[in-house]
């Protein structure tokens, strides 16, 4: 019983954990490749990542958590009528509408998310400038609602 009842409150925490904002900087990788870093580890940024990108329009198509490895399409925001002036990100990004393979690099405390073709030739520094604010805004927010 008291097993159980740790096993609930660690979960209980880690839920919490997962609820609070994360810093995303732009920086470059050990390549010298545009990336972006989350201030969080591998864990809570594929969580935060993955519920960032939904809310942005990209749908998740296939994904490999051990390789940090995610292939989501770029479709926009999905229009979904009155409850639309509800919506805090229903602006259309500048990036072209096409799958995205998405890669994360665990530094630790920190994690890359690098932005690639399905092809996996890196997007350039632009893509990542223009997708930063939108997906910044997103990790950074204590409300996002994470599944």
């Amino acid at each position: 019983q008291r097993e159980a009842k740790q096993i609930r409150l660690d979960s209980k925490l880690r839920r919490e954990e997962l609820q609070l904002g994360v810093e995303l900087t732009l920086g470059f990788d050990a390549d010298g490749e545009s990336t972006m870093i989350s201030q969080a580890d591998y864990d809570t940024t594929w969580v935060r990542l993955s519920a960032s990108l939904m809310q942005l329009g990209f749908n998740i198509s296939d994904f490999d958590r051990s390789a940090g490895s995610i292939f989501a399409k770029y479709s926009g925001p999905e229009s979904s009528g009155f409850f639309d002036v509800f919506s805090s990100s229903d602006e259309e990004l500048n990036i072209k509408k096409q799958t995205y393979h998405i890669q994360l690099g665990d530094l630790g405390e920190r994690t890359t998310i690098s932005f690639l073709t399905d092809e996996n030739i890196p997007m350039p520094a632009t893509f990542n400038t223009e997708l930063h604010p939108a997906l910044a805004e997103l990790m950074a927010d204590n409300s996002l609602k994470i599944r």
